[in-house]
C-alpha cells in the first residue's frame, strides 16, 4: 500500500489465490503485489536447532540458516537498460549492463537423520516423563568430530517459528509485545546444546581421571580412601553420596565405579592446581569448541591459578564450580575415547552447487592431542566398568560393550544449592573396544523423584545405542538381502 509520501507500507502477508484475484480486480494504483519466497522445512522440529530459520526478509536468523546465510541465499540478477524520453532506445537493444543471477550453494550438513529420529523418539519419552525445564542431546562421531545428532527439547518449528513450543508457551506468547516478545522469541530459538551452559558434575570425572594417569598420579593400583566426608577444608564440607555408609579404601577402578567425591578430591590433589590446569585449558574448557553455529557460550572457569582456591579445587574435581556448554563436554568427552585428541566439532561436511560440483569443503581438524592412547585406553577400560558393574550400569545392553558415566549437579537457586532439583546427565560411547558413537544428554532442572544421571538420563543414551544397533542390524540384512 502506498501513502501519499510514496512510502510502502505491507499490510498483509500469505494471500491466498481468491484474494490476490480480488485484488487485481480494484481499479486503484495505490495497492501493489509483491511477491515473497518463503523457505519450508519438511522435516518441521526436528533438527530445527541446528537447521535455524529465515525471517521475512529472507535472512537466517539462527542454526545453518545464519551461518551460510551467504552461500545459501544466491545473487539476484539484474540487466541496466538506458532509453530516452517516450522510450527512444539510445544504445543497441537499450542494454547497457548486465549482471547474471547465481543460485545459493547447497549445505550438506553431518546430520545422519536416522540417528537424528532416533534421538528425537528418545527425547520425547525422557522429557514426557521428567518434564525438564530443559533437555539436550548430541551424538558424536569421535574420530572426525562430526556431529551425527543433536536436538534440544522442547522443540521448536522452523515453519513457525514464533509460535509456541508448548500451551503455557503460547499462552504467554499471546499476552507480550515489544522488546518483551522479541526476548521470548529469542529465548525459545536458543540452543542449550551451543549457547547455555551447566554444572558438569561426575562426567566430569573423567576429566580428573584422564590428568591422574597422564601424569602418573594415579593408575590400577593407586589407593583412596573414603570415610564419607572431606573436613579438612576451611568453611567446606565435602560428603561422599554414600556417606552414611563409606566406601573405604578403593583402587581406581573402584573409585570411578563408586564415583566416590572424596576419592577424586585427593586424586586431583596429587596432580596438583598447576598441572590440573593445564589440562582444564587443554581440554577446550573455557574456550569455544568452533561448531559452525551462532552464539557458542565459553563457559566459565578459573581465569587463573591463583585464582584457584582450596575449596574451588576441591570440588573441581568432580564437576562442581565449573561451567560449562553441552557441545564442549562431549568434544572433551571424544578426546577422552579417540586416543586423546581434542577435535574440532564438525556440522556441515560441504558445499556443493547446483550441478552437485564441490564449493567447499569442511576439514576434519586436530587441535591438540591432550593425552597419550595409553590414557585413552584405560579411561575406556574404566567406562565399561562403569556400566558392567559401577554407578553407571543405567546404559547397559546385554551382549554389547558400551562405556559411561552418569553425572548429578545439584543446582545453585536462590543463593544456595538444592538437594532435591539436579541437572542429570549422562556421557555414553560405544563400542568401547572401538569407539564410533560418544553420546552425551544433559536434562537439566530435574524435580521429580530420584534426579540421578543414571536414573534420568541413562535410559535416553540405552535408548538411542539399542536404536543405533538395530539400525546398523536392519543395514546389514538389507545389504545381505539384496
Amino acid at each position: 500500500l502506498k501513502n501519499s509520501n510514496s512510502k510502502d507500507y505491507k499490510i498483509k502477508t500469505s494471500l491466498n489465490t481468491k484474494q490476490i484475484e480480488d485484488l487485481r480486480k480494484l481499479s486503484t494504483n495505490y495497492i501493489t503485489l509483491r511477491t515473497e519466497y518463503k523457505r519450508y522445512y519438511p522435516n518441521e522440529k526436528n533438527a530445527a536447532y541446528v537447521v535455524g530459520h529465515m525471517n521475512s526478509n529472507n535472512q537466517g536468523v539462527y542454526g545453518l540458516e545464519k551461518s551460510y546465510n551467504d552461500k545459501l541465499n544466491g545473487k539476484y540478477g539484474m540487466e541496466i537498460y538506458m532509453r530516452g524520453l517516450g522510450g527512444m532506445e539510445l544504445s543497441h537493444n537499450g542494454k547497457i549492463m548486465s549482471f547474471p543471477s547465481s543460485n545459493g550453494e547447497t549445505v550438506v550438513s553431518t546430520i545422519d537423520m536416522r540417528i537424528q529420529n532416533i534421538v528425537c523418539e528418545e527425547g520425547e519419552k525422557l522429557f514426557q516423563s521428567y518434564k525438564p525445564k530443559k533437555l539436550t542431546a548430541i551424538v558424536m562421531d569421535p574420530n572426525n568430530g562430526d556431529i551425527l545428532a543433536m536436538e534440544n527439547f522442547s522443540r521448536y518449528d522452523p515453519n513457525n517459528p514464533r509460535e509456541g513450543r508448548t500451551d503455557s508457551e503460547r499462552e504467554e506468547i499471546s499476552k507480550l509485545e515489544g522488546e518483551n516478545l522479541i526476548n521470548k522469541y529469542y529465548s525459545m530459538w536458543r540452543s542449550f546444546a551451543i549457547n547455555d551452559q551447566y554444572e558438569p558434575g561426575s562426567v566430569f570425572k573423567l576429566i580428573t581421571a584422564a590428568a591422574a594417569i597422564e601424569e602418573g598420579a594415579a593408575d590400577y593400583n593407586s589407593q583412596y580412601n573414603c570415610d564419607g566426608f572431606i573436613k579438612d577444608i576451611k568453611g567446606l564440607v565435602i560428603r561422599c553420596y554414600r556417606w552414611y555408609e563409606p566406601h573405604g579404601k578403593q583402587n581406581l577402578v573402584q573409585a570411578m565405579n563408586n564415583s566416590c567425591n572424596p576419592a577424586f578430591v585427593q586424586m586431583i590433589r596429587q596432580i596438583g592446581k598447576e598441572r590440573f590446569f593445564n589440562y582444564l585449558k587443554g581440554f577446550g574448557f573455557g574456550e569455544k569448541t568452533g561448531i559452525e553455529l551462532v552464539g557458542e557460550t565459553k563457559g566459565i572457569i578459573p581465569t587463573s591459578i591463583e585464582g584457584l582456591g582450596e575449596a574451588n579445587f576441591a570440588t573441581l574435581s568432580y564437576g562442581h564450580g565449573i561451567a560449562v556448554s553441552p557441545i564442549q563436554m562431549i568434544t572433551a568427552g571424544c578426546a577422552i575415547v579417540n586416543g586423546g585428541k581434542l577435535l574440532k566439532p564438525r556440522i556441515v561436511l560441504k558445499t556443493i552447487d547446483k550441478h552437485n560440483n564441490k564449493v567447499f569443503e569442511n576439514d576434519v581438524i586436530v587441535r591438540r592431542q591432550v593425552i597419550s592412547k595409553k590414557t585413552s585406553d584405560i579411561l575406556l577400560d574404566l567406562l565399561e566398568h562403569g556400566v558392567m558393574e559401577g554407578t553407571s550400569d543405567g546404559a547397559k545392553i546385554e551382549g554389547y560393550r558400551i562405556g559411561g558415566k552418569s553425572g548429578t549437579s545439584i543446582k545453585f537457586i536462590g543463593g544456595k544449592y538444592r538437594d532435591d532439583i539436579a541437572a542429570a546427565s549422562y556421557f555414553g560411547v560405544f563400542p568401547v573396544d572401538n569407539p564410533q558413537y560418544s553420546v552425551l544428554v544433559i536434562a537439566d532442572e530435574v524435580f521429580s523423584g530420584s534426579v540421578g544421571g543414571n536414573k534420568v538420563a541413562a535410559p535416553m543414551v540405552k535408548g538411542i545405542i539399542k536404536g543405533i544397533i538395530a539400525d546398523q542390524i536392519g543395514r546389514a540384512s538389507c545389504r545381505e538381502r539384496v
